[in-house]
């Protein structure tokens, strides 16, 4: 393959009040940072540090420096509110679940 062959990739990005999803033919060699840049993906959430955030590939966190590859979703993760576990440690402490009240015992 040549140097400016192209790879087609998606790059993806989802808040709570908004998703984007991004196609993308970036030339092979590409990393994920740049991949990121190159999608313009900041433009659509210009008040978000997009370097600070986790990325991933399919559900992996990968490192910014990984070249992407042909088909892959480069996704970024938003941060969280609330720490899932903090968050299931407080509703057991208050006597809560996760999902719903506590079951009924037998």
């Amino acid at each position: 393959m040549s140097d400016n062959h192209k790879v087609e990739i998606e790059v993806v990005l989802a808040l709570a009040e908004r998703q984007v999803l991004l196609n993308v033919a970036v030339p092979q060699g590409t990393t994920v940072m740049d991949a990121i840049d190159q999608s313009g993906i900041a433009t659509e959430f210009p008040d978000l540090d997009l370097g600070s955030l986790k990325v991933g590939v399919w559900g992996k966190v990968v490192q910014r420096s990984r070249p992407v590859r042909e088909g892959e979703r480069i996704e970024i993760y938003r941060p969280l509110p609330l720490d899932p576990r903090r968050a299931r440690r407080k509703m057991a402490v208050a006597g809560g679940f996760m999902g719903g009240s506590r079951p009924e015992s037998e």
